[in-house]
């Protein structure tokens, strides 16, 4: 075959294998129909809220401190009142012609039978004599003397009287009492000061007077006793 009738042959096959072309449409499909919007939801009105409260007006500043100094002096002032209400001290009772008395005990060394006492010559009527306290002179004192008790309230001396030895800076002094009774405890309030003498010549040795179990007490200060 010839040159020519090779690519006729060729065209031919090559125009028979080609698909045909699709025509494209011209018309556009239809829009799809959209639905209508939801009507708005029904809310509930909305409940009125409350104003916050204004706060309370300041103290002006120079009020505000003043305030603030009174209520810390009233607390001030209230402490010592308080702890002076509650003090309290101990106190040893014991019994002189009857009657009860007591000393505070920190002045108070210890308490002994009544050991062998030295009568001293020219010593005053108060004092009975003088004992030996371990190797030391201690003088004595008749405490019913001292107190001026009048005779008859004198009790006749027994098995279970004491001596009580007082003590302050190094300074000892026997005490002789009819009987030791117990120790108790005072507040500051339960002591009543009494002006003036209350046993004639035992008004400079008196501390006050306070009332325990029902009877009242004869407080004597022990400093004084061991001054006079």
């Amino acid at each position: 075959m010839s040159h020519a009738a090779i690519e006729d042959y060729l065209s031919e096959l090559m125009t028979a294998d080609a698909p045909a072309a699709t025509a494209l449409p011209t018309a556009l499909p239809a829009a799809v129909p959209v639905a209508p919007p939801m009507p708005p939801m029904p809310t509930a009105p909305a409940t009125p809220v409350a104003p916050a409260p204004a706060p309370p007006p300041a103290h002006p500043p120079a009020l505000s401190a003043f305030l603030r100094e009174a209520t810390a002096a009233a607390a001030d002032a209230e402490v010592p009142a308080r702890r002076a209400h509650e003090r309290s001290s101990r106190w040893l009772r014991f019994r002189v012609g009857g009657q009860p008395f007591a000393v505070e005990v920190l002045k108070v060394q210890e308490v002994l039978r009544v050991p062998e006492i030295v009568p001293v010559r020219g010593a005053p009527d108060a004092v009975v004599g003088l004992m030996n306290l371990r190797g030391q002179l201690v003088a004595v004192l008749d405490l019913a003397t001292r107190l001026a008790l009048p005779p008859a309230a004198r009790a006749e001396r027994a098995e279970d009287a004491r001596v009580v030895v007082l003590e302050e800076h190094g300074h000892c002094l026997g005490v002789h009492v009819d009987a030791v009774a117990d120790v108790v405890t005072l507040t500051d309030a339960a002591i009543e000061t009494v002006d003036g003498p209350l046993l004639g010549a035992a008004g400079d040795i008196l501390r006050g007077v306070a009332r325990v179990e029902g009877s009242t007490v004869v407080l004597l200060d022990a400093r004084a006793v061991l001054e006079d």
